[in-house]
């Protein structure tokens, strides 16, 4: 068991670092799609990428050092079909007639390599239909690409890490990697009598999305900031470029436009709040509704530590900073005393502008 566990071990010391890679970009993506991240659906889809990693870490690890590949002289192809049933036949002390026989050969490396190859694709079946809602068909071609992706990693010596292939290409393992895939696709029937799947995630997730979380608005707001610092450094560079030297109120400009100018031509939306599918909307029997979102986006930049004035009004930088902390604190505060999650934070209550979501997702979609 020792050389399955050591590539296994490996894929768990390096997958915190994949997934902490792929949180915003997943995050993005599921706020865009549906308008929410659940929970559940997030466990799924990281499990299945950490599956992903330990299968091709469980086929190409441990690496061998170059020299000693150096000095095979192969075979390195194996195009021989069921070629691991005569190897068991042949080399094993199997007998039919010795049912003595039977549990000794079973314990062989004959038998266990084949069986480990076999599980090695089950749970990519597995994931196929149940949240992938892949077909049989699709689940046995997706299966065996899977496997011969395997065997040309190593065919290649590892995209030509190797001047030789370390391992062999063997098509029974193309065969038996694709099998494992079929058996996981019917085993995957039984998952749904207990836990919710893909259809069940959907529905859950269209009736959140309706519902505009503070995780939602955050999510926006940090993609509206990243939006804004590289419109600066745009800008500063091309100043630059040609020559240049921008004051600095032309930043702020920069800030005031996009936040406070580009909502009131979008009808409440900038590039981040489009991203997650929300927009600013005043109350219904609120009168001014255009004068209240300007208001209120007067009161977000101000709330913005380095988007907003302060470096302009540098003899006041300490006393703007801090008003800036407390408007934070408060809007922290207020975040985590309202049980309500999509409640509005103080600067909403004000001016009774708040966001709403504009995704029309199908609960049966």
């Amino acid at each position: 068991m020792a050389p399955y566990l050591l590539p296994i071990r490996a894929a768990a010391m390096m997958f915190p670092l994949l997934a902490a890679a792929l949180t915003l970009p997943y995050m993005l993506w599921q706020y865009y799609k549906r308008g929410a991240v659940s929970w559940w659906r997030s466990v799924v889809i990281f499990s299945f990428l950490f599956y992903l990693q330990a299968a091709y870490y469980l086929v190409l690890l441990p690496l061998p050092d170059p020299a000693s590949v150096a000095h095979l002289h192969g075979p390195f192809v194996q195009l021989k079909p069921f070629w691991f049933v005569h190897e068991f036949l042949a080399h094993s002390t199997f007998s039919l007639r010795d049912p003595s026989t039977y549990l000794s050969s079973l314990k062989t490396g004959l038998v266990l390599q084949p069986l480990f190859n076999l599980l090695l694709t089950v749970p990519f079946g597995v994931y196929l239909r149940f949240y992938f809602k892949r077909r049989l068909w699709q689940t046995a071609l997706m299966s065996f690409l899977l496997s011969l992706s395997f065997e040309l990693l190593q065919l290649s010596g590892l995209l030509g890490l190797y001047d030789k292939p370390y391992r062999l290409f063997d098509v029974d393992d193309l065969m038996i990697n694709t099998l494992g895939g079929l058996l996981g696709f019917a085993l995957a029937a039984l998952i749904p009598r207990f836990v919710d799947d893909r259809d069940e995630m959907d529905r859950h997730d269209a009736e959140k999305s309706r519902r505009v979380s503070y995780t939602r608005r955050l999510f926006a707001l940090l993609w509206d900031c990243i939006v804004v610092f590289a419109l600066d450094v745009a800008l500063l560079s091309l100043a630059g470029h040609v020559g240049l030297r921008l004051p600095s109120w032309t930043l702020l400009c920069v800030t005031l436009v996009y936040f406070v100018l580009l909502p009131q031509l979008t009808g409440g939306r900038t590039l981040g709040k489009a991203l997650v599918h929300i927009k600013l909307s005043a109350d219904e029997h609120a009168r001014f509704g255009r004068l209240r979102l300007l208001m209120r986006q007067l009161l977000v930049v101000l709330q913005l530590p380095l988007l907003s004035a302060w470096w302009v009004l540098s003899q006041y930088r300490l006393a703007v900073l801090l008003v800036q902390a407390a408007l934070l604190a408060l809007a922290a505060l207020g975040m985590l005393l309202n049980r309500n999650k999509g409640k509005r934070l103080w600067h909403g209550r004000l001016t009774r502008v708040g966001s709403v979501s504009t995704l029309r997702v199908a609960a049966d979609n």
